[in-house]
């Protein structure tokens, strides 16, 4: 019986203590991968200790004969680890509808304006004829990457390999996985503001991520300067602090 106590604790510690630590940390800033790895541990170990309380509990009520305190114990531990693991499920269907249908929506919006592929490695390029400046990726069976020619207009060759070289590491990383995640703890606990805090600081890590990954691969000089272009163009101060970032480590 203890042994389910016990992992209901971890679990709720993780679901509580993780978003302090991680939204009050200044260390991610500069190790964003590894606050990235150990934010989706603690999720993962804690899910993992809540499923092995649960089938402990119910294991636990299912055994006890002739002690009365006992039995309602593990049956009352058994019933709220029941209750929690489905809330858990139906909160992760729920999430995962919503983010499908909203990237199903999207994914139209974009591709119904006229545009051109290219066929890269790994993924699709589509150039959008839009005035609208517009860089994102497409998860899924046939990944892309989405520009617009008003987002082309407005940066160099080198800025816009940049920005695509950014764009194809949230595919390669599968960071909208990561996004999930995030979603979940936020809908899992949402009078915590430090689970909204830690939505926010997964949505900024994997901005520096695929920030050091394209500065990696091309070099810092071309991502400093599309991020400052940017910061320019949307008036977007967090944009210019990820410029002066890569500035500081190279």
């Amino acid at each position: 019986m203890w042994i389910s106590v016990a992992l209901f604790g971890y679990a709720a510690l993780t679901a509580v203590l993780t978003p302090m630590v991680l939204t009050r940390a200044r260390w991610q800033v500069h190790y964003p991968r590894c606050a990235l790895g150990l934010w989706i541990a603690a999720f993962a170990t804690g899910i993992a200790a809540l499923l092995a309380a649960t089938v402990n509990a119910v294991a636990l009520a299912a055994g006890v004969t002739g002690h009365r305190v006992s039995g309602m114990v593990a049956i009352g531990l058994s019933t709220f680890g029941i209750i929690v693991v489905s809330a858990v499920i139906a909160l992760t269907l729920t999430s995962a509808e919503g983010v499908v249908d909203a990237q199903t929506v999207n994914v139209r919006a974009l591709l119904s304006v006229p545009h051109r592929a290219e066929q890269r490695a790994g993924y699709i390029l589509y150039t959008c004829r839009s005035d609208e400046m517009v860089a994102c990726s497409i998860p899924g069976r046939d990944r892309a990457v989405v520009i617009s020619e008003g987002l082309a207009r407005t940066l160099t060759d080198e800025q816009l390999d940049a920005v695509v070289a950014h764009e194809w590491v949230h595919l390669s990383q599968r960071h909208y996985l990561a996004m999930r995640l995030a979603d979940i703890n936020a809908a899992s606990l949402p009078v915590l503001p430090a689970a909204q805090g830690l939505k926010r600081a997964t949505a900024f890590l994997v901005e520096l991520i695929a920030d050091d990954a394209a500065a990696r691969r091309l070099g810092p000089a071309p991502v400093v300067s599309a991020l400052n272009r940017l910061a320019e163009v949307h008036g977007d101060p967090a944009m210019a602090l990820r410029a002066e970032r890569l500035s500081s480590r190279s």
